[in-house]
C-alpha cells in the first residue's frame, strides 16, 4: 500500500513532466490530470491581525495576486463568506511567500509581510474527488482527442510518448 506521500509525489511528477509531454502528442487536444494530492501553499490568516493592522482580505488578495507568486490557500472565512486565496506564478518556498508585502515598500522588500498576520505552510489542495481500484489509490490523466483525429494514431502516438518518458 502506498503512503499519502507517493500518491503526492506522483501527481507531482504527471503534473510537471506528463501532462506538458502528452499534451504536445499531436491530436490532442486535451489532458486532464486525475487522482493523487495536488500540492499548494496554504495561508491560514489571523482575523485579530488583519483587522488590528487595517487590512481587509481584498488588500490581501491583491498583494499576494501582484505577487506573481503560485501560492493557494483553503478559504478564509469573513462574516460567514467563504473566500479563496490564488495568485499565478512561481514559488520556491514557504518563505517566498511569507515575504510577499502586503504594506510597504515592495521594491526594499520592508514594511507589513504575509507572514506577520498568517501562517502559510505546504500541503495538499482539498480533494473532490480520486482514482481508485479495489486495492489502492492512483493518479492518471484523461486525454481528449481533436474532432476529426484517427484514434488509433493518436492512442499509439501516446503510447509512444509515454514509453519515451520512460518509468
Amino acid at each position: 500500500m502506498q503512503g499519502p506521500r507517493d500518491i503526492e509525489t506522483k501527481r507531482f511528477i504527471l503534473d510537471q513532466v506528463v501532462v506538458t509531454a502528452l499534451r504536445a502528442v499531436p491530436g490532442v487536444a486535451e489532458v486532464a490530470p486525475v487522482g493523487g494530492v495536488v500540492r499548494e501553499y496554504q495561508i491560514d490568516i489571523d482575523p485579530t491581525r488583519i483587522e488590528e493592522q487595517g487590512i481587509t482580505l481584498e488588500m490581501l488578495m491583491m498583494a499576494v495576486s501582484q505577487a506573481g507568486r503560485d501560492v493557494g490557500a483553503m478559504s478564509v472565512e469573513q462574516s460567514g463568506i467563504e473566500t479563496m486565496i490564488r495568485g499565478v506564478g512561481f514559488v520556491r518556498s514557504v518563505e517566498d511567500v511569507e515575504n510577499i508585502i502586503i504594506r510597504g515598500d515592495r521594491l526594499k522588500g520592508a514594511g507589513l509581510r504575509l507572514g506577520d498576520i498568517a501562517v502559510v505552510r505546504l500541503g495538499g489542495q482539498f480533494r473532490q474527488g480520486l482514482l481508485a481500484d479495489g486495492y489502492q489509490e492512483h493518479v492518471g490523466a484523461i486525454i481528449g482527442l481533436r474532432v476529426q483525429e484517427d484514434p488509433k494514431t493518436v492512442i499509439s502516438a501516446v503510447k509512444q510518448r509515454l514509453a519515451d518518458l520512460g518509468p
